[in-house]
């Protein structure tokens, strides 16, 4: 964000490259994102495609910066989208989207699909097992023994046909049988068509892959990026299964704090102590033992001049530290200070 003379807002002229500059990343990823078309007939042996997959996210994750960036300066995007190029952003996004972190929910056409329309648990069951590959071909052997563990495999293979056409009929009820669809299958493996369909987490993983690489690099917008990754993280993957062992579950979770720890550090390097304390107190929430946070959280505040917020944090982290016999380090001393800390 580029100061005038006279404070902190924006003058015109830097709000206007601002703006340009934005539109045109947007313009840019749109431009990418409507080259990329699935096709229409398929082979029954699996293809991945991971390169344009990720490709596509990664222009609509660009696309979604260039939007937030215009709405965080003040920009009203509701006429914009009537004519130019952000008029381009991708709005026709696959008519089935699915909801994995936090509750799980299932979209089809914008509308949320109700619980009544799986007609068996098993179902969602089975979709959240597709989820959780991410695209990656499952054995049927190993989705019957997932959802039907003492089943006959005569019987549970039986079981699995039906599911399959129940999914298929509840996701895309208009689906042409010649079209391969969002449930793929063959004899012998089952997959979801990443393609066709849009899930959340994937979005998440691939903007805070490229968030974290952002601030590896030192790109100057690495903290918007940050911040774009770390709001699309609405809560832990199926959160509402608190009992079934996910291994999607720490993937996206160690992501989302690694993308918290960046953003702190980011804030606090640019001065911004008020949104450093706030994320490093979300990663906090999630990781109450991270001693690194702990400190750096202290050491911002001592930065900011608010000593007693950061005697009262030094306080807590000590208090952790004991619940897991870590001797705790010493009180840290501010950034630039020559004098080291004390024990508080």
């Amino acid at each position: 964000m580029v100061a005038n003379d006279r404070g902190t807002h924006p003058s015109r002229a830097a709000q206007a490259r601002l703006t340009a500059t934005t539109v045109s990343l947007a313009a840019l990823a749109c431009s990418k994102v409507a080259g990329f078309a699935p096709r229409r007939s398929q082979p029954r042996t699996v293809r991945m495609r991971l390169g344009d997959r990720v490709a596509s996210s990664r222009a609509a994750a660009t696309a979604m910066l260039a939007e937030q960036t215009l709405r965080e300066h003040g920009i009203d995007l509701g006429a914009a989208h009537a004519a130019g190029p952000l008029a381009m952003l991708p709005r026709s996004a696959p008519s089935v989207a699915i909801r994995a972190l936090g509750a799980f929910r299932v979209y089809r056409d914008g509308r949320p699909v109700r619980t009544t329309a799986w007609r068996s648990k098993k179902a969602r069951d089975l979709l959240k097992v597709l989820v959780a590959r991410r695209g990656r071909p499952v054995s049927r052997e190993q989705v019957m023994e997932l959802l039907w563990p003492e089943e006959d495999p005569f019987k549970a293979a039986s079981r699995l046909s039906v599911l399959l056409s129940t999914v298929r009929s509840v996701l895309q009820p208009d689906r042409r049988r010649a079209d391969m669809g969002l449930i793929a299958a063959d004899r012998s493996v089952v997959w979801l068509n990443l393609d066709q369909v849009d899930i959340d987490v994937e979005q998440f993983l691939v903007t805070a892959e490229d968030a974290l690489d952002a601030h590896e690099r030192g790109r100057h917008d690495t903290i918007a990026r940050l911040a774009a990754a770390e709001a699309r993280y609405s809560g832990d993957f199926l959160e509402d299964d608190p009992y079934q062992d996910w291994p999607m579950r720490e993937q996206a979770r160690a992501s989302y704090l690694a993308v918290l720890r960046a953003l702190g550090r980011q804030l606090q390097k640019a001065g911004d102590t008020d949104r450093a304390v706030r994320y490093t107190l979300r990663l906090l929430e999630h990781d109450p033992y991270d001693e690194d946070a702990h400190l750096g959280l202290v050491r911002a505040l001592l930065d900011a001049g608010r000593r007693g917020e950061a005697r009262r944090r030094y306080g807590i982290y000590v208090e952790r530290m004991r619940d897991i016999a870590v001797e705790a380090r010493p009180f840290p001393a501010a950034t630039g200070d020559p004098v080291g800390g004390d024990r508080g």
